[in-house]
């Protein structure tokens, strides 16, 4: 169930981002990170960590972004 609702978020973060809704595309990547928490869901994770780096750092935040891509890996 929780999978299902991180996939849910993710994608709303997505959609939010693509209407260049930066801030709440953020906060819907945060709540599927919270979600998936230390569940083995380990690619969702990465792309998860990945696009929340990404968008930290096109909003000029880049130590925080930088955080976020290390932890994809």
């Amino acid at each position: 169930m929780a999978r299902g609702l991180a996939d849910a978020y993710f994608a709303i973060g997505l959609a939010d981002i693509q209407e260049g809704l930066y801030e709440s595309g953020l906060e819907n990547l945060e709540q599927a990170l919270k979600l998936i928490g230390d569940r083995q869901a380990a690619f969702m994770l990465g792309r998860i960590l990945r696009k929340h780096g990404r968008r930290l750092l096109f909003l000029k935040r880049p130590q925080e972004g930088i955080r976020y891509l290390e932890k994809s890996d």
